[in-house]
Formats: structure tokens, sequence, C-alpha cells
């Protein structure tokens, strides 16, 4: 197999250009920067106006009650003696100003300058523009593989896809991380991950024992010849003595049972922060029905993932039963190929509105300033201003909640495509290239590349990879639907039992 040729040159290029011009040119920066509103925290000078407006209202108030009174003679002698007394609290009282402000935010587009200084801006910026150079490598491979068949370069592209699901593990695990390296302040985090995880963990259990004729994700045929072939593999190379095979179905599903229940704790904030986005977005798109159609069609639209792995739903209507005057409506290979592209579409979808929902994260500024507002007591300046600040400040987390789920769906979609053995033509045509012949191993002492990919064939990457695409569908579709329950009605309580 050849390393040496268009891959290596197409990968050094990316490679160059992500190393040269990503500073200068970056497309995270450029959804981010000119597209957004952003609002600024309330100066000094703001506050202290708001709270002599405050002390006019009052005052005026109490001229309308008619309840002001003259002091007499000896409050003022005596104001003389307490003046100094009264000093001291006044300096320790001096930064605390009443909570039932009239403020008005300031609102200005967000420009490149403001980005340096937000938490994990540098990881959201390598991220997002590494998975579009990723992206333009794996595309210029496809169209080289198809022109020239018969090419036996390695394909690079898979690796730049697998570093993508690597980079972006790390996000989520290192994101996650935070809740449980905090204080007690983040109990409630910590516990909500656990029991995430756990609960996905069971879950997925069910899943991996359910009939393949319900949900066929073809884990049983992907262990089958996994199993067979690493025995084969083993006894070629002398290993038959000392391995009595290489796992059990029952240990082969807990693994991937494991990494379920570990995807349901990454995914749990990043689905409850989607669905609070999403109910924003359609509060502010009110009276724009094309808007909320899009913001509606983005939300469900993992269920279309979800459901075509459901072979009475899915592959019985499409590609088994008869309809009249129509036949059969697809081929199963087309059917398979459908569902890669449902879900390259519908990430790419969610990407496109990426701007939309953080938008109205950040409009979230003014209304936790009037939820302050709301409240009675004194609080210090410092407390508003970061209310209003926070919430531009933890943008790159946000967006990071956004993309990570996408990524890790899209690349997983794309590796599934490729070492399952699809083909994009075969949604036309109807015919595929097929699975390769069964290898038959030698003996020899030296361990060869044909081997290996014979042990991991597209059988194995087949039923493996869609399991996992599926599952993160699960996961990211579920959590956001239980996010948006929780803020449609019982943020909803919260805030009246707060009014009353």
């Amino acid at each position: 197999m050849a390393i040496l040729g268009i891959q290596l040159v197409v990968t050094m290029v990316m490679l160059s250009i992500l190393h040269k011009f990503a500073i200068h040119y970056s497309f995270a920066r450029w959804l981010l920067a000119h597209r957004l509103i952003r609002y600024l925290q309330p100066t000094e000078q703001q506050i202290k106006r708001g709270v002599a407006a405050l002390a006019n209202e009052r005052k005026a108030h109490q001229d309308d009650k008619n309840v002001k009174q003259s002091k007499s003679k000896s409050n003022k002698q005596s104001s003389f003696r307490g003046k100094r007394g009264r000093s001291d609290k006044n300096k320790a009282d001096e930064n605390l100003v009443p909570k039932k402000l009239a403020l008005t935010l300031e609102a200005e587009r967000v420009h490149s300058i403001d980005l340096i200084q937000l938490n994990f801006y540098k990881e959201y910026h390598w991220l997002i523009d590494f998975a579009l150079y990723a992206t333009i490598v794996y595309i210029i491979s496809e169209i080289q593989f198809y022109l020239i068949p018969e090419s036996k370069e390695m394909n690079l592209s898979l690796i730049w896809c697998i570093l993508v699901i690597g980079f972006t593990t790390k996000l989520l695990l290192t994101i996650t991380g935070i809740y449980f390296r905090g204080n007690d302040d983040a109990i409630g985090e910590r516990s909500m991950c656990l029991v995430s995880g756990g609960l996905f963990f069971l879950f997925s259990m069910i899943v991996l024992i359910a009939d393949e004729n319900f949900l066929e994700f073809g884990l049983n045929p992907a262990y089958s010849t996994f199993n067979s072939n690493a025995i084969q593999f083993f006894e070629a190379h002398g290993l038959h003595e000392s391995t009595k095979g290489v796992t059990s179905k029952l240990l082969f599903k807990f693994w991937l049972a494991v990494w379920s229940g570990l995807i349901g704790a990454l995914f749990i904030f990043p689905g409850i922060r989607f669905a609070q986005m999403h109910k924003d977005s359609l509060d502010y798109a009110a009276g724009k029905p094309f808007q909320q159609f899009l913001f509606h069609t983005a939300f469900i639209s993992p269920l279309l993932i979800i459901l075509s792995w459901i072979k009475p739903i899915g592959r019985v209507y499409f590609s088994e039963k008869v309809w009249p005057n129509r036949g059969v409506l697809m081929a199963p290979v087309s059917f398979d190929t459908l569902r890669i592209v449902i879900i390259l579409a519908i990430m790419i979808f969610r990407i496109i509105l990426m701007p939309k929902y953080l938008q109205a994260y950040l409009n979230l500024a003014p209304r936790k300033l009037s939820k302050l507002t709301r409240e009675s007591g004194k609080v210090k300046t410092e407390v508003i201003q970061r209310t209003v600040s926070g919430v531009f400040y933890y943008l790159c987390v946000v967006c990071l909640q956004y993309v990570c789920p996408l990524l890790l769906i899209l690349f997983t979609c794309i590796l599934m495509k490729n070492l399952g053995d699809y083909q994009w033509l075969s949604l036309f045509t109807g015919q595929s290239t097929g699975v390769s012949e069964a290898y038959i191993f030698g003996s020899s002492e030296q361990f060869s590349l044909k081997e290996l990919r014979a042990v991991f064939n597209p059988v194995f990457f087949r039923g493996v990879l869609g399991y996992m695409s599926w599952w993160l569908s699960v996961v990211w579709f579920t959590t956001s639907v239980i996010g948006f329950i929780y803020h449609s009605y019982f943020s909803r309580e919260n805030e009246g039992s707060q009014k009353n």
C-alpha cells in the first residue's frame, strides 16, 4: 500500500495552511465576530445614576403620601456628633446599591479582540478550524478515490477524522471535569453527571440485548467476524496456546455499555444547554413562523436518525415492503447510504443555525439582570457587573457544548461510511462493491496491515460505528428533551414563585 502520494501532499498542505493562515483567517472566529451582539456590563456611573433615579422616585413617592416630617433642632445638633460615627458605616456600604435599579444595558457587536479574553477560546478556535480542515481533506480524498478507484494509497483523511473525535472527547472531558474539581458549590452538577451516566449505562445494556430484528445495529455479526478472524490471526502467529479466545460477547457489549454511560455523563449539560437556547430562540422568534419551523425541525431532527435504525420503521418500509404500483422503494444498500446522508444533513443544518442559538444565549444577560432587579435588598456593584459580563465570558464554553456533540456524530458517521465500505453512489444506483472477501491468514512472524484490516473488517466497523452513531444521537436528543421540559415547566414555576 503506497503511503507517499496525493494523500500525503494534501495532508502536508493543509497542515501548512492551518499553521500559517488560521491565525489571520479563522472560521471559528468568523462564526462569532461581527455576527453576534453582546451586552456590555453597566459602568459605575450608570449604576450611580440608577441609584440616584431610584432615590428620587422614592422621594417623590413619599411626597405623594405626605409623610415627610420636619426635623427638630435636637436632631440637627446630634447629627454633628453622630456624623463621624456613621462615616465608617457609609464607607463600608458605599459599594452596596439597591437591587431594584432601572438599568438599560448597552449592546454592541462582538469583535475579534473581544474573544481573546474568553474562557476556552483557544480550545474552541483550534477545534473548529481543525475540524474544518479535516473536512476539506476528507472531501478531497473522496474525490480522489472516486476519480482514481484503483488507487492503493492509505486514506489519511481517516486519521484527521479520528483526531477530531479525540480532540472533541478531550474537551468534553475537560469541561465536565470542572464540576468534579470544584468545591461543594458544584455538588449538584457532579451528582447530575453521575446519575445521568448511570441511567444511560443501564439503558444501553437493555438496548444491547435487544433483538437484531428490532434494532439492526449488526453487533452480532460484528462480534462473530471479529472473534473468528482474531482467533485465526493468533493461530497464524503461534499465539493459540496462550489464547482461549479474544473476548466473550458479554464482555464485548459490556465495554460498549461503559462507553455509552460515559457519553451520557458528558452529554447531559450540553443537552440541557441546547434545550435552553432552543426555548429562548422560539421566544425571540415569536411572530416569525418560518424561523420557528427551522428551530423545531433542528430540535426533533435527531429523532429521524433514531427511527432509521429501528427495523420495523426504517428498513422494512423502505427496502423490504412491496408497495402497490411501486414495488420496493430502494435497495438495502441505498437505505444504508441514506442513513449516512440523513446524519450528515442534520449535523450541517444545526451548524448553520449555530449563530441563532448563540445569540439567544447572549440575550440571557438582560434577563438575568431583570431577574436580579425584581429581588429586594442590596447588592454590591461587582455582582451586578458580573451578572451581565459572565454571560459573555462563558460564550466559548457554550459554543463547545453546542458543537462538540455535532462533531462527534458527524465524524463518527464519516468513519462508519469509509471503514464500513459504504459508497455514496449506491444511494442512486442501489449497487455496492460489497464487503471484501475473507482473508486467509498465513503463518508469519511479522504482522502486516492487511491482517489487521482482516481482523477489523468492514462488518465489524458497520456494527460498532453504526451503534455509536445511533447512541450519540439518542443521548443528545434525550438530554435535550429533558432540558426542554425542565426549562419550559419547572423554571417557569420557580420564576412564578419568585414573583409572588
